[in-house]
């Protein structure tokens, strides 16, 4: 087994490639992992694997049906080379992958997020020889409050806004941020927030699912209601202005994000990444040989995985065409 980095993690067994979130079109000898089902994370024309979830909502943003392969226990994917797909709490349906052979064991996290929110249970560590690990908050300032304190915190923000006879607008990514903050707003403020219509589609999948958001509604001109939830790019001051002068509202606006650089929003701590401390804890507990950083603060968690846990670490995109295991 030889794994090697360009863009994404290719790993090469008995002739067959592996790879994992390419957004690029497959080769006929080539099997194509999909960890979750966001956009910057799959190409339609791949030869796809991922979990039934996954699935059903890589084909709800095509709007088609795919032939798109699932699974959801260790499989066989080329001879005696194995992977066993593992929940990684980022949004519905995602997936960590824990490859095993005779070189040893990787365990390949892409997005993922340890602490449970109101729709997902957070990832959980297994032992691995090698993990290879998402970066996006890691940066040492990166440390998010506890999240039951900040849906606390939140709601009391919007119930002083509902008083004050305030539109309310909540910006979130379509898919994954945008469920939780229905149902954010269903426990937490007994309120139906109004959605666009990619936002309803994503939900109907969660609901299909078993997942219980609570209620909301399908974006309407003539709709009364007190609370939007949106994508963040709808977001703007032309926007904001817009309703103001439609609703003769004036409009509170909130984004839910880990980063905090919204101009015309207020940031909302809420993100579906670990932040930094979850990181280092998760290295910890998975006690690797090696790490790989990828994506995001990769050079800057990579040495502080060295210095603070004394576990030889390098930023994954310095690998290039090398064989990670020679590591």
């Amino acid at each position: 087994m030889k794994l090697s980095y360009n863009k994404h993690l290719s790993i090469v067994n008995k002739e067959k490639l592996i790879t994992i979130d390419q957004c690029k079109k497959a080769r006929n000898n080539e099997v194509s992992l999909i960890t979750h089902g966001h956009s910057d994370h799959f190409l339609k024309t791949n030869d796809l694997l991922s979990s039934v979830e996954t699935k059903k909502l890589i084909e709800t943003s095509f709007n088609k049906e795919l032939e798109i392969n699932t699974f959801f226990k260790t499989t066989e994917i080329s001879e005696n080379l194995f992977v066993t797909p593992l929940n990684a709490g980022h949004i519905l349906g995602s997936n960590m992958f824990f490859f095993e052979s005779n070189v040893g064991s990787v365990l390949y996290t892409g997005d993922f997020k340890t602490t449970n929110s109101l729709l997902l249970k957070g990832a959980k560590p297994k032992s691995a020889d090698t993990l290879i690990l998402e970066s996006t908050f890691g940066k040492e300032k990166y440390v998010f409050p506890n999240r039951d304190l900040v849906y606390l915190d939140f709601s009391e923000k919007i119930s002083k806004d509902l008083k004050e006879n305030k539109l309310v607008l909540i910006g979130g990514y379509s898919l994954g941020k945008s469920q939780e903050l229905i149902k954010f707003v269903n426990v937490y403020l007994k309120e139906t927030p109004t959605v666009t219509n990619k936002i309803f589609e994503y939900s109907k999948v969660y609901e299909s699912f078993g997942i219980d958001l609570g209620k909301y509604n399908l974006m309407d001109l003539d709709n009364n209601s007190k609370i939007l939830i949106l994508p963040n790019t709808l977001i703007t001051k032309e926007f904001i202005h817009t309703l103001e002068k439609q609703t003769k509202k004036k409009v509170k606006a909130y984004v839910a994000s880990g980063w905090n650089h919204y101009r015309i929003a207020e940031s909302i701590p809420i993100s579906d990444h670990c932040d930094y401390v979850d990181l280092i804890d998760f290295v910890a507990n998975v006690n690797p040989k090696r790490v790989f950083t990828m994506h995001g603060f990769s050079k800057e968690l990579a040495k502080s995985i060295t210095k603070e846990l004394g576990i030889f670490s390098l930023p994954i995109e310095e690998i290039g065409k090398k064989n990670i295991l020679d590591y």
